[in-house]
């Protein structure tokens, strides 16, 4: 059971990004220019449908991980809403997309949809 869990795990391991000097200090799976390119063919509604569906699929896995604790999402936002709000924070802030396009994600939900503070 352990060799399968580390076989499974080893494209995982294999694949992601040393940290450099420019980027956070820890591996991940997209950059954030990374990131901004896939929302670029989502934009631009392009037949590339695989970039398309790489930003669609990583920017939902990320609201699934952040939601309630990272940022507050109303229950009726759509996919197409928060494909527009990272969108435009990527766009409006180009100087940040060498972080990780997780925290990227992150922040663009939290400056939009911000958890209440407890007084």
């Amino acid at each position: 059971m352990k060799y399968l869990i580390l076989l499974l795990a080893l494209p995982v391991m294999v694949s992601a990004k040393p940290a450099s000097s420019d980027s956070e200090s820890f591996p991940h799976f997209m950059s954030g220019n990374e990131l901004f390119a896939s929302y670029s063919h989502e934009k631009s509604k392009s037949t590339d449908y695989f970039e398309r569906g790489i930003f669609l699929g990583f920017i939902l896995g990320a609201m699934d991980v952040g939601r309630g604790k990272l940022f507050c999402l109303p229950s009726n936002i759509s996919a197409k809403q928060a494909a527009d709000t990272i969108g435009k924070y990527l766009t409006d802030n180009p100087e940040r997309r060498h972080f990780s396009g997780a925290r990227l994600v992150a922040e663009a939900l939290n400056e939009h949809y911000p958890c209440e503070k407890p007084d």
